[in-house]
């Protein structure tokens, strides 16, 4: 497993990429947006592209830390409030980055350092206790450490791996599959009542939603197969104003696929929104 990079900005570092604005002349004009390679949706703004841009939207979703935040800080999501504040205080949320960014960033680095008595040194996983003889010359010493190192490469892998800041990622992030699911967490709190295949009608223009609408259907006496477009069948009936059996019976089968995605989009954005309550994220 390749190790982490650390990306930096300004003097912190981080495991995964933090929010960037672009680089702006000093009109204010946006010289480069630099967007990562698959953006979470299209036209997404620069500080969009980021993780913790979506853990800060999700904590935005959680009832109980509303009602924390509406009360000052008081209630059973008071011990975080501590860290993370008033998620709603502003709807910019560069804005709350610039004074919460530290939470997620990683502490500074720790340097070598002469150990005069084993017995004082603090021993970890993410530590390599060596000896240095001082007699061998440095190009020798530098060979026999990158030596040491590759002998000692997954404990050097995991440790580089791992984020040491106050809180840490929880999973390897899918920033389009985080969009899309609360994209569809908003659109069933704005119409509680629609069928769910109907709403994804309604979300799929925006993301990379996507379901397989030929479907396959036997004929009358089971002795064919009957390959349907949905879609372009029902343009067809539309434009002709029949419509036969088999269409219905594969638009059924359409409507089920499609209100299956809805729900599994609806039960990630839910475990989503419990656990960045508990401060994991994003964590299914």
């Amino acid at each position: 497993m390749p190790v982490e990079q650390r990306h930096q900005q300004g003097r912190r570092f981080f495991i995964y990429a933090p929010p960037k604005k672009g680089r702006q002349r000093s009109t204010g004009e946006l010289i480069s947006k630099r967007r990562p390679p698959n953006p979470p949706f299209a036209n997404a703004e620069p500080w969009q592209c980021s993780v913790y841009y979506f853990w800060w939207e999700f904590l935005r979703r959680h009832d109980g830390y509303r009602r924390t935040c509406k009360s000052g800080g008081k209630g059973k999501y008071r011990k975080l409030y501590e860290d993370f504040g008033d998620v709603h205080a502003t709807d910019v949320f560069w804005d709350w980055w610039v004074e919460h960014q530290h939470l997620f960033s990683e502490p500074k680095g720790r340097q070598i350092e002469e150990c005069r008595f084993k017995l004082d040194f603090e021993h970890d996983a993410d530590t390599l206790t060596i000896t240095v003889p001082l007699e061998i010359r440095t190009a020798h010493l530098v060979r026999m450490f990158r030596q040491i190192l590759q002998a000692n490469r997954n404990r050097v892998e995991k440790a580089r791996r791992k984020s040491r800041a106050p809180y840490p990622v929880a999973a390897k992030p899918s920033l389009q599959g985080l969009y899309t699911a609360l994209t569809v967490w908003d659109a069933r709190q704005a119409n509680p009542k629609l069928k769910l295949y109907d709403l994804y009608d309604v979300v799929e223009p925006h993301t990379y939603m996507a379901i397989d609408q030929r479907v396959i259907v036997a004929g009358e006496y089971g002795d064919e197969i009957i390959k349907i477009d949905v879609p372009k069948a029902e343009r067809e009936a539309a434009r002709t104003g029949t419509e036969d059996v088999f269409l219905r019976e594969a638009r059924a089968v359409v409507r089920r696929r499609k209100a299956q995605a809805i729900k599994r989009h609806l039960k990630a954005a839910q475990a989503y929104i419990e656990n960045v309550a508990r401060g994991e994220f994003p964590k299914k």
